[in-house]
């Protein structure tokens, strides 16, 4: 691998931190203190970072914050159905067998 492919995805990173600051100005003052603690707090530990482990802080995220254009709320639905037909497509389809186990077949889910 080419030494910046790690650093790829860094405006990916810079324009969702720009929506979720965005997003948290809508909200009340305890909320916006508390919810980027909290979840740096959560994720600080983790020696993985795993999509499971953002889910709990969307979830509250969403539930704080109510949409307010019906465009933006399509929009999101439609990224989280590509997302989830992406990964039932992996589960299904992309299986793979260990080398020590050559006649079970396994699946890919994260």
């Amino acid at each position: 691998r080419h030494w910046s492919t790690k650093f790829s995805l860094v405006p990916a990173y810079l324009a969702a931190g720009y929506f979720v600051a965005t997003t948290l100005q809508k909200s009340q003052l305890m909320f916006r203190i508390l919810f980027p603690v909290c979840v740096m707090l959560s994720l600080a530990p983790q020696a993985l970072l795993e999509f499971r482990y953002f889910i709990t802080p969307f979830i509250l995220l969403r539930l704080q914050v109510k949409p307010t254009h019906t465009l933006r709320l399509l929009a999101e639905f439609f990224l989280l159905v590509a997302i989830n037909t992406v990964v039932m497509y992996l589960f299904l389809f992309k299986t793979f067998t260990w080398q020590h186990q050559p006649h079970q077949v396994q699946r890919f889910m994260w």
